[in-house]
């Protein structure tokens, strides 16, 4: 070819990138052709028998099957939602026997251990136990077959790590589930997963165990429950056969949860993480397969993958959403090309590969007054006549939950005007003791240690605190008590958690209290720190959560001295939470009692961008007053604060916002220069009920 450059046969340069893309299509036709020929005489896995391993998790094992050589070509094969790892037994035996191919049963499916009661399965969890995996194996990089479940798993690990992934297949998937950033089903469907989690534990605690089938029912059950979609024999490892030779299914009944949309990104964000793919991508679709989103949206995420990766490629062939299930044969080939016999041209194609369109065959898919008020002279109430709390003990009292106990402080009148209290990430119920004492006698104020933080209970190893598990635990509070509805006051983290409640459950809260916070902290879809941000989340959630171990011990002035750092909390202020954040031991020192895994910004800053917080804070319907201390924290530019104090006065019945003298701990400093807002915002609202 560079004798004919050389001689002058080309004249421009579009005649050169013809005589390119010809040549490469002839090159590309000849290997493939070879190919054909030579792949029947590749030594195949075979009849040969897997091996069954167990990794050693903290709430157990992950369980898996191993197939051909150990320590050949590294392959991880991860099964789709409710499956297990059987579903890749018939296609293991077409593949190449010098590959180590290791398929895993996720959490909750198959052999692998189920997650404790009280804990459910995330998404980004599964992603853990992909790392927990590699880990395990010593894999420093790798290929990765994928089914549906599988597959997103596989993208979004390609996406956060994308020096680690060589090649990529996945089967019958095209993009991972996301919903747009304006769309209001997020809502509804986070709304729905909270209370069908508190649903199914009431269940548990009722004795509802598992349905109990024959072999023949849970055969049927399984199948009919694919839409026709698995073949009747891969049943075998998704049920526990009983000594009267009835079944139950293995899965752990959570994994059905409808909790997807609790750690869903939204389209944009999707797309911006799909900018940092560098692997050889494969798609293999079944005909029909499954559909869940636009064909237009499957296009253009597919621009991009044509974009970003290596290479990509997309192939149809026929069969249900189980191809590789029910027909190997029809995948493996292809797989296997994908990631061996690829890499022999590939270099032709990277050249002009935006010149070599990829044909789709997509079918339609189905897609998964307020008026700002000022209150003025008389309309405030008498705050000086009113009886407080003052210094008088506190109810201390466990709400029974699963893994063990939320703790809760209760002041005041039991049956008066119920008011949830939550305190700030690494605080505790103790940040109120100041300011409920100038509180009005008639309420009845319920301080809780959040999960991990303070006197409650903390998650097993192995698990992480998400914004909803926060969520969550206000729900179960106001179960506990069984209001009908109820006021809100939160502290910097605990507010950003009453917005949100706000938004979930409008009916339940009459009256939100906002102290040093305006808005939690999101970026938005558009900003690529999502990528970096989500990447180092997992290498800090491995160095914390296995091993969490909080032996360190203080002397008293040091352990003062810990909880002030930059915190602007007086020296008073720091021993009041330390009361309740501290164990004192026996040589006089003090032990933090705080569960290290909180201080994870992964469950928090990467659960909703800016423009889906927005979408939900539309939901408002309570009254709202924000006290921002002058000298508090400040995390975003002022005006997208402006831009969401709006977004409240549209939506809220009310809306009033004051500043106060003071840091972002002014309420436990200084508890006089927010009690009497408190008390006039609250008593006013309260009184004025019909």
């Amino acid at each position: 070819m560079s004798d004919l450059l050389a001689c002058g046969k080309f004249t421009s340069t579009h005649s050169r990138l013809k005589f390119y893309v010809n040549f490469i299509i002839k090159h590309i036709a000849f290997i493939h052709a070879s190919h054909s020929q030579n792949i029947s005489n590749i030594p195949r896995i075979g009849n040969a028998s897997s091996t069954d391993f167990k990794i050693p998790v903290p709430w157990g094992h992950i369980a898996g099957k191993r197939w051909g050589k150990l320590n050949g070509k590294p392959v991880l094969a991860v099964h789709g939602w409710q499956d297990n790892s059987c579903s890749f037994d018939p296609l293991a035996p077409l593949l190449p026997n010098h590959w180590d191919l290791v398929c895993i049963d996720l959490p909750g499916h198959g052999l692998s251990s189920q997650y404790q009661e009280g804990h459910v399965y995330y998404f980004r969890e599964y992603v853990g136990a992909v790392i927990r995996t590699l880990n395990f194996l010593n894999w420093k990089q790798f290929n990765f077959i994928g089914h549906s479940l599988g597959s997103a798993l596989g993208i979004l690990y390609a996406c956060l790590f994308p020096d680690r992934i060589n090649y990529l297949v996945s089967l019958d998937l095209i993009k991972g589930l996301t919903e747009s950033n304006y769309s209001p089903k997020l809502q509804k469907s986070v709304r729905i997963s909270c209370i069908e989690r508190l649903k199914f534990e009431q269940d548990v605690q009722e004795n509802k165990s598992a349905p109990i089938y024959s072999m023949d029912e849970a055969i049927e059950k399984w199948y009919l429950g694919s839409d026709k979609s698995v073949s009747k024999e891969s049943i075998k490892r998704a049920v526990n056969i009983l000594p009267d030779g009835k079944v139950q299914y293995n899965r752990d009944r959570k994994i059905v949860l409808p909790i997807t949309a609790m750690t869903m990104m939204s389209t944009e964000q999707y797309k911006v993480l799909l900018k940092f793919m560098k692997c050889h991508f494969l798609i293999i679709k079944g005909k029909p397969g499954a559909f869940y989103e636009s064909n237009e949206l499957y296009e253009e995420v597919m621009l991009l993958y044509k974009q970003y990766c290596k290479s990509f490629k997309y192939v149809e062939v026929e069969g249900t959403h189980h191809l590789h299930l029910n027909t190997p044969e029809r995948v493996s080939e292809d797989i296997y090309f994908h990631i061996w016999y690829e890499l022999k041209f590939l270099g032709f194609c990277f050249m002009l590969k935006l010149c070599l369109k990829c044909e789709t065959m997509i079918s339609d898919g189905v897609s998964y007054k307020n008026t700002l008020r000022d209150v003025g002279l008389i309309g405030r109430c008498c705050s000086s006549q009113i009886q407080r709390i003052g210094i008088t003990p506190c109810n201390e009292l466990n709400i029974p939950v699963p893994w063990g106990h939320l703790a809760v402080k209760q002041w005041g009148n039991i049956s008066g005007n119920p008011v949830i209290a939550v305190h700030s990430i690494q605080d505790n119920a103790g940040t109120f003791d100041k300011l409920a004492a100038l509180l009005p006698k008639h309420w009845n104020i319920v301080c809780i240690d959040l999960p991990g933080h303070g006197q409650t209970s903390h998650f097993e190893k192995g698990y992480v605190y998400y914004l909803w598990d926060y969520v969550t635990a206000i729900l179960r509070t106001y179960k506990f008590f069984k209001w009908d509805k109820f006021d809100y006051i939160g502290h910097g983290g605990g507010a950003e958690i009453g917005f949100i409640f706000a938004s979930l459950f409008p009916e339940l809260l009459n009256n939100l209290v906002s102290l040093d916070l305006i808005k939690r902290y999101t970026l938005s879809a558009a900003d690529p720190k999502l990528q970096n941000i989500l990447a180092n989340c997992y290498d800090a959630q491995f160095e914390l959560k296995d091993k969490h171990d909080q032996s360190h011990t203080y002397s008293v002035d040091d352990a003062v001295k810990e909880v002030m750092k930059d915190s602007g909390l007086t020296t008073e202020s720091a021993k009041i939470l330390m009361k309740r954040g501290c164990r004192t031991l026996d040589d006089g020192k003090v032990r933090f009692m705080l569960d290290l895994r909180v201080r994870l910004p992964f469950p928090s800053e990467t659960v909703l961008c800016t423009e889906q917080l927005k979408k939900l804070s539309e939901f408002m319907r309570c009254k709202l007053l924000i006290i921002k201390a002058k000298n508090g924290l400040v995390y975003e530019k002022q005006e997208v604060y402006e831009e969401f104090k709006q977004l409240y006065q549209q939506h809220c019945k009310e809306v009033k916002y004051v500043e106060v003298e003071g840091t972002h701990y002014v309420h436990l400093n200084d508890p006089i220069t927010v009690s009497e807002h408190i008390i006039q915002f609250l008593e006013i609202r309260n009184n004025s009920k019909t």
